[in-house]
């Protein structure tokens, strides 16, 4: 008999997720989901009135501005589907994000598997769950979420690529990873970065890819070129999206020097956030980057020795891409400015390289493997509720702030410029209700301001952006010339303490001084963001 005869056919290689583990993705994203929506937070950070007021032009004049938001068609393309279908509202805003936050589940559980099947897969989908930043973050208008996904699913379409005994599906994931890094890069342009994981597991697999690379290059070559010609054709920059990214951080030129001087808080900011404790008392990561650096230096001692080079190649080589955002300009050193939501790019390696030391523990000693995973999931959801709970309580004040004063007659609201951003979400409101902004640090001329006031309504107390935001500039009720003001509405968070992010309930008055034929304009709000 010939070995033709006596010969298996080559078969593929079974399918990565199975019925089974599709279940246990469906438990994790509903109580992992379930979980973050109970701590809503919403519409409310920072930067949250420049994204409301890029998608107000795409969908009320079909006008995309030209700044560092044109490229990220990954976050504003499918947000202008979701706020032409139901309105300009923070809901529709935050759609996008929320079914993002929701697939990231499936994302970490199948990367787990991949690596350290589904033993890891559960691990992973566990730590991730419990993760704090993403418990927080995830139901705020975070795109750093699917810059964080995408990067994540074009090195584990690589990393399947490699392990396909068939020319077709190793081809057909080679492409999906060429797409998915274009879909990365197009939610944050610092995810190029992910260039040097992914070449990296292009050379230490090159017996089983490379004659498959085609497969990648051929459609990241015409998917970027594309991306360069666009940016030719509506900026004369083919490098358009980077230059859009430094010219909104500010690091070039005076103003650079002025606002972004590199100091050695900023220069350690990642450092603390991974490692020590927030202004609030909380862990941003839980105590997973300690437990890493934990089982980095034991790991060999113990013989946990889980095989992921790629894994902490991308680990450190994205920590090094941010941390190293300094540029030389007018003489000294800047830095770009350093927001805690852009470091949820950290998540997923951290995750998966935790879950791989857990797994090699567990083949040992099981039975204290699945005790510190539990542990572990616990201290997460303790700290990933206190991070929560504070936007939480304090978007939910500026927006039942803003649905009240909708109620209201049109007359002058005086309040900090941190109410006005929020009420500009609510259709119509940032025109329909004139603002005065009180001046911001100084309690003695918001007295002053208050003291000339001829009517209208002041907003005091409650809680604003706890991170970023001015806590300082909330306008307090001892400030109030009482004979003037009367209270018409309190909100009060039940049973929750006045905390220094919340220096006092929310409260609502109604000017019940001497009142004059007519009202003068509003004086425009210095600072605050203009009406598109």
């Amino acid at each position: 008999m010939s070995d033709a005869a006596v010969s298996e056919p080559v078969r593929p290689r079974p399918p990565l997720l199975e019925a089974r583990d599709w279940l246990y993705i469906a438990a994790l994203t509903t109580v992992g989901m379930g979980l973050r929506l109970a701590y809503f937070s919403g519409y409310g950070l920072g930067d949250d009135i420049v994204l409301r007021n890029f998608m107000f032009n795409v969908v009320t004049h079909g006008n995309v501005l030209h700044d560092n938001l044109a490229y990220r068609v990954v976050w504003w393309i499918p947000t202008a589907i979701t706020t032409r279908l139901w309105g300009l509202r923070e809901l529709p805003y935050l759609l996008p994000v929320l079914i993002s936050a929701a697939c990231s589940f499936t994302v970490v559980y199948a990367f787990g598997k991949a690596l350290w099947g589904r033993p890891g897969a559960l691990v992973a989908g566990v730590l991730f769950a419990a993760c704090p930043l993403d418990f927080a973050w995830a139901t705020m208008l975070t795109p750093d979420l699917q810059a964080s996904m995408f990067s994540a699913l074009a090195l584990l379409c690589v990393l399947r690529a490699a392990e396909q005994v068939l020319p077709f599906p190793r081809r057909r994931l080679l492409a999906w990873a060429a797409f998915a890094s274009w879909l990365a890069f197009h939610c944050k342009v610092s995810s190029a970065a992910m260039a040097v994981p992914i070449l990296y597991a292009f050379w230490r697999h090159r017996r089983m890819l490379t004659a498959d690379l085609w497969a990648f290059f051929l459609p990241a070559g015409v998917l970027f070129a594309g991306t360069a010609a666009v940016s030719f054709a509506f900026t004369g920059d083919v490098f358009a999206p980077y230059s859009s990214e430094i010219s909104a951080q500010g690091l070039s030129g005076p103003v650079a020097v002025k606002f972004h001087k590199l100091t050695e808080p900023v220069f350690w900011a990642y450092f603390r956030w991974l490692f020590y404790r927030n202004q609030y008392g909380d862990l941003f990561y839980s105590v997973y980057p300690h437990l890493l650096v934990l089982f980095a230096v034991v790991g060999p001692f113990l013989r946990l020795r889980p095989r992921a080079p790629e894994v902490w190649l991308w680990m450190v080589v994205i920590f090094l891409f941010m941390q190293f955002n300094i540029q030389w300009t007018e003489g000294t050193w800047v830095a770009g400015f350093r927001n805690v939501r852009h470091t949820h790019v950290f998540i997923y390696p951290m995750i998966l390289l935790v879950s791989g030391y857990l797994v090699a523990l567990g083949t040992r000693w099981r039975r204290p493997m699945q005790a510190l995973v539990v542990v572990l999931a616990l201290v997460g959801l303790w700290q990933g509720t206190s991070l929560a709970t504070k936007t939480r309580v304090s978007f939910e004040d500026r927006r039942r702030a803003c649905h009240f004063l909708a109620t209201l007659p049109k007359l002058p609201i005086y309040s900090d410029f941190q109410i006005r951003t929020w009420c500009a979400i609510l259709p119509g409101e940032d025109v329909r209700q004139p603002f005065t902004e009180l001046p911001s640090f100084v309690a003695a001329e918001r007295r002053a301001t208050l003291e000339r006031a001829i009517g209208g309504y002041l907003v005091t107390g409650g809680g604003r952006e706890p991170w970023y935001g001015c806590i300082d500039c909330i306008p307090r009720e001892a400030e109030i010339p009482k004979d003037k003001w009367k209270l018409l509405k309190e909100f009060p968070e039940e049973g929750r303490p006045i905390a220094v992010w919340r220096p006092e309930p929310l409260k609502i008055w109604e000017y019940v001084g001497p009142k004059p034929q007519t009202f003068p304009s509003a004086q425009a709000a210095p600072g605050a963001p203009a009406s598109p």
